[in-house]
């Protein structure tokens, strides 16, 4: 029972840093986030769950929302959206869970020709596993965006409600986003205040990906609050 408490606490978010987490909203639930990014940006995101495996969600971002300057958002582009289906639930003990997705909210700035700086998921396939005895969650998965490419990640559950995050995501063939291939690196670690509030500190792009230095080691914040109906 304390072990479903924390995983309780711990996947109560949509995203890990970039890549989906393997969480599913309840029944009537509702989660609202708020992500502070480079160039002074915003992106914010609210989600619902419809069913207990079935998610819709909403999000829109912009640059220099903070500080002076005039807001810029993305041009020819309005919110973009999010549906999660739980096909096959972790809780049977046997199967991972196995989550199919759509997700069109990429990361960074945007940019009319490139895109965003980080690509959007788009379609993916999610699969995730825990293991009890080391509260460790362990996720992959594959996405088709203009290509297809994958993800990976490990949520290590630490004391006091910490969790320690790192996340890998492939960016095969997306020379007009003048990457170099290597894939983009994040570490995070969050900290669950209560099991409605979160807190998310991350450090993206360890490995320089962009060809453009200005991306190399960026930090975001974000926070995200929970509840129900």
């Amino acid at each position: 029972m304390i072990f479903i408490n924390l995983l309780l606490i711990v996947f109560n978010q949509i995203y890990l840093i970039d890549n989906p987490s393997p969480y599913c909203l309840g029944h009537g639930e509702y989660l609202i986030g708020f992500r502070l990014q480079g160039n002074n940006g915003i992106m914010a995101n609210f989600g619902i769950g419809l069913f207990d495996r079935l998610n819709l969600g909403i999000s829109y971002s912009g640059d220099s929302i903070l500080g002076k300057g005039k807001p810029i958002f993305p041009k020819k582009r309005g919110p973009e959206f999010q549906i999660r289906l739980k096909i096959i639930g972790e809780e049977t003990f046997v199967f991972p869970d196995i989550i199919l997705g759509f997700d069109s909210q990429g990361f960074g700035s945007y940019d009319s020709v490139k895109g965003y700086s980080v690509p959007e998921k788009l379609f993916y396939l999610l699969l995730s596993k825990t293991i009890d005895f080391t509260n460790t969650n362990i996720l992959g998965g594959v996405n088709y965006c203009e290509n297809v490419n994958f993800f990976l990640a490990i949520n290590q559950m630490l004391p006091n409600d910490f969790n320690l995050i790192l996340e890998y995501s492939s960016s095969f063939h997306n020379e007009r986003r003048a990457l170099k291939n290597y894939g983009f690196l994040n570490v995070g670690l969050a900290w669950n205040f209560s099991e409605q509030v979160r807190f998310l500190f991350a450090l993206r792009e360890i490995i320089k990906n962009h060809k453009d230095n200005n991306y190399h080691l960026n930090r975001i914040a974000c926070i995200t609050f929970q509840s129900g109906f």
